[in-house]
């Protein structure tokens, strides 16, 4: 019987020579991807990825430097409002309420003016009040009206609407009160009359 020959063992494949093979043209294309990357990341993404914002062309560090900004803004103009709703926290509310309770109630002092103009007469809007002013800085209230629909009285009224001014807690002195009377075709016989009051 006869022996085949026995067959040749399969040809060995040696990683190292694969590897000596590709690693030229792997590395050319690593090396051109790189510099393609760098290429475009430096010249053509910048261009890509510009966002237009309040009219500008902003790229993204230049977004991230205006959103610090705008941030900071925003963070500011906050506190202002706050300051602003909020004056309770602010000395200056301090001040101001301690000025506040210094002042006279003018609503008050009104209504105890008008009681005593209609006091003195039965005459429905006989001492008519044109004008009421307060300066807060000198204390003092002006009152400027006339006294009408009574007739030659009217300076008697006016020296007794004075009088009953002078009795009030709230004021201190009416210097020198001047007393008129003029004749008019519309209203008749009226005094004029501008006072000038000092509070307490």
């Amino acid at each position: 019987m006869n022996m085949l020959p026995a067959p040749d063992a399969a040809p060995t494949v040696h990683t190292c020579g694969i590897l000596e093979r590709v690693s030229l043209p792997l590395l050319l294309f690593a090396g051109l991807l790189t510099s393609l990357l760098i290429v475009a990341s430096a010249t053509l993404l910048p261009r890509l990825t510009r966002i237009e914002a309040d009219g500008s062309l902003y790229s993204i560090d230049q977004l991230r430097v205006r959103r610090s900004q705008l941030t900071a803004q925003v963070h500011t103009q906050v506190q202002q409002r706050e300051a602003l709703l909020l004056p309770l926290q602010d000395n200056s509310y301090d001040v101001l309420k301690a000025e506040r309770t210094g002042e006279p109630d003018l609503s008050l002092l009104q209504r105890k003016i008008l009681a005593q103009a209609a006091s003195l007469t039965s005459t429905p809007d006989a001492i008519h009040l044109d004008r009421l002013a307060y300066r807060a800085d000198q204390k003092l209230l002006v009152l400027e009206g006339d006294v009408r629909h009574v007739g030659p009285h009217c300076m008697t009224l006016l020296a007794a609407f004075v009088d009953q001014l002078m009795k009030l807690a709230d004021i201190a002195d009416i210097p020198n009160p001047v007393f008129t009377r003029d004749d008019d075709p519309a209203t008749g016989p009226h005094s004029p009359f501008s006072l000038i009051l000092h509070l307490r």
